[in-house]
């Protein structure tokens, strides 16, 4: 009794194993049968945009970089870091006392070599030139006079503009971005310097590969999103386009774009970066499809029809198409269905 009931048992657990196995292939045969209808779309008349989309980051045209000409002791300091200047306002200026000390005895050994030049040249001026030796050696000593007078005039030149130029200014108007020292009557390093920013001059910087390089036109509308403002988008345009790759190891083409500046809003800073978003082109009332749905053989492009219980097969041509959708130019019309299987 104890076996047949042992036996009893066994085929009861066979026959739910079989039983849990054949409604899982059933459900997964009906689930497939599903699956093949496709999933369906109608085709549509919208408007269709051709995008491309960059990185970029901010950076400005205008900026200049104002050293030290010496090591000459710095006397006064005018700006510091954050403070806006305008063109030529003055920014340092370094103690130039030893400087005018040597350039007035630059200015008494240039006195000293003119006296010697003229006194030379008079010397020479009544002399027999007949004598080709003698004419020679003449032209020789004023050659000479004329050269020390002249190097005379370079050394007190050189004095006069390191006197001049130990009053640093700026050569364009901004923002002081860098300032060396606060400090005054210290010495400035060799790599000491000031520099200003004009923020009117900002635009986006982004490199580009060749294959979307000839895709860009001057003039083209972009989106802005900078990473420190993503729900504030702003508008830009296409401003240059490089001729010669800034990148020569992998092909890379500077695109500029410049836009309205808006302080009000944006706290604007060099080097923040972002996604910049081009308008390459755009078509009104066009019959588009979702990518997924069309399908490629051989270089042309198909798509299924679907019309009640039944499918198509049939060829279509394309024209303009982004990352979603492709515009169809011939083979369906709108109101169409069209399907696809996953």
């Amino acid at each position: 009794m104890k076996k047949n009931k042992k036996k009893i048992i066994i085929i009861l657990i066979i026959l739910i194993i079989l039983i849990i196995i054949g409604s899982f292939i059933f459900f997964n045969v009906k689930k497939s049968k599903n699956n093949s209808k496709g999933i369906t779309t109608t085709v549509q008349s919208k408007n269709l945009q051709e995008k491309i989309y960059l990185s970029g980051s901010l950076n400005a045209s205008s900026k200049a970089k104002v050293s030290f000409i010496s090591d000459s002791k710095i006397t006064w300091i005018g700006v510091k870091e954050g403070d806006e200047v305008k063109k030529f306002q003055g920014l340092a200026k370094q103690d130039t006392s030893e400087v005018e000390k040597s350039l007035k005895l630059s200015l008494n050994s240039y006195l000293s070599t003119r006296w010697d030049f003229d006194k030379t040249t008079q010397d020479n001026k009544y002399l027999d030139q007949a004598d080709k030796t003698m004419a020679r050696d003449m032209k020789l000593l004023v050659d000479k006079a004329q050269l020390s007078l002249d190097d005379s005039v370079i050394d007190v030149d050189l004095k006069n503009m390191a006197i001049k130029k130990s009053y640093l200014s700026s050569p364009i108007k901004g923002i002081v971005t860098k300032a060396p020292t606060s400090q005054t009557g210290s010495y400035p390093n060799a790599d000491d310097y000031f520099e200003i920013v004009d923020p009117a001059t900002e635009y986006i910087s982004a490199m580009v590969g060749q294959q979307d390089v000839i895709k860009l036109k001057v003039g083209q509308k972009a989106k802005i999103t900078l990473d420190s403002y993503r729900e504030l988008p702003f508008e830009a345009t296409v401003n240059y386009i490089s001729y010669n790759p800034v990148d020569t190891t992998n092909n890379k083409y500077e695109v500029k774009l410049i836009y309205t500046r808006q302080p009000e809003k944006y706290n604007y800073h060099l080097g923040m970066t972002g996604e910049i978003e081009v308008l390459l082109s755009e078509k009104n009332d066009a019959l588009v499809l979702p990518r997924q749905y069309i399908s490629s053989d051989m270089g042309k492009r198909f798509v299924t029809i679907t019309n009640n219980n039944s499918t198509e097969k049939r060829e279509v041509t394309t024209g303009m198409e982004n990352y979603e959708e492709i515009e169809i130019l011939s083979g369906l019309k709108v109101g169409d269905t069209v399907s696809y299987s996953k």
